[in-house]
């Protein structure tokens, strides 16, 4: 049971961390919890050991550095969940050596396909659709961020697709960033920015 061992009975377990708390990653913290769950569950199983790594960082080239370490570090392989894009090269690079490498939920599924476990998210943007057509809605309105990962426009794409099919419009709406908060006459900071949509107009009656 040591990393020095032909086979090691240690791998990399790569979460992608608390990140933002918001009301927008509940769901990202809800998975994450249930996936380690999962993970170390599978290791008591199989007499396995993970050794625990989070991406969170302020700085992308420090969770490169972290879990660098740690895919060089002796382990016979690695689960990851969503690794961060400035990984991509450090993971393909394993992966042409031969290390046992999975990459649950990418962020670029192109990136290593034959590798990654994932969503069809062409077919869940395509469901998306279809049960809204089936409900009998003609007005549609979809809100794009322009910050959205492959995995999410190929789930646009899906969606769009569908309602192209049923003759159906779509107005798309893309929205931005709100603009950092000006400093008031008195030094403070103006915080009431919001988010400022961009794009066509909402559908018409």
């Amino acid at each position: 049971m040591s990393l020095r061992a032909s086979h090691p009975s240690f791998y990399g377990l790569v979460l992608r961390g608390p990140g933002l708390t918001d009301a927008a990653s509940w769901h990202h913290q809800a998975f994450e919890g249930q996936f380690l769950a999962g993970a170390l569950e599978a290791s008591r199983v199989l007499g396995l050991y993970p050794v625990l790594v989070t991406q969170h960082s302020p700085f992308p080239e420090a969770a490169l550095q972290r879990v660098r370490g740690v895919l060089e570090g002796g382990v016979r392989g690695a689960i990851l969940r969503t690794p961060h894009p400035v990984l991509d090269t450090q993971l393909r690079r394993q992966i042409d050596r031969g290390m046992p490498i999975v990459i649950v939920f990418p962020e670029n599924p192109s990136a290593c396909p034959s590798n990654a476990i994932d969503v069809d998210n062409v077919a869940a943007g395509r469901l998306a659709a279809r049960l809204l057509i089936e409900a009998g809605r003609r007005r549609v309105l979809l809100i794009q961020d322009e910050a959205a990962w492959e995995a999410i426009r190929m789930r646009h794409q899906g969606f769009l697709a569908a309602w192209k099919e049923a003759g159906v419009e779509v107005t798309v709406l893309a929205s931005r960033p709100a603009p950092p908060p000006r400093p008031l006459r008195n030094g403070s900071r103006n915080s009431s920015a919001t988010t400022a949509p961009t794009g066509s107009t909402p559908p018409r009656a």
